[in-house]
């Protein structure tokens, strides 16, 4: 599995909407945390790294519960 993938595989791996992952990634970039999971090629070319992508959504798990 490639480090770096772009956001429509991405979905495919999460077997979620594009539109979802696009969601994520702004509240990675309103967390200051962009440059740190993904890469920006182009306007239309961005890359996430996987693995960072899923240490991210796991300190998401149950933050809505919490209130944080």
């Amino acid at each position: 599995q490639p480090k770096y993938v772009p956001i429509s595989t991405l979905a495919k791996i999460w077997g979620r909407s594009k539109m979802y992952i696009y969601r994520r990634i702004d509240m990675i970039r309103n967390e200051g945390r962009f440059n740190e999971i993904c890469m920006q090629l182009g306007p239309q070319q961005t890359l996430v790294h996987v693995e960072k992508f899923e240490a991210w959504m796991k300190g998401q798990h149950m933050k809505w519960l919490k209130g944080a």
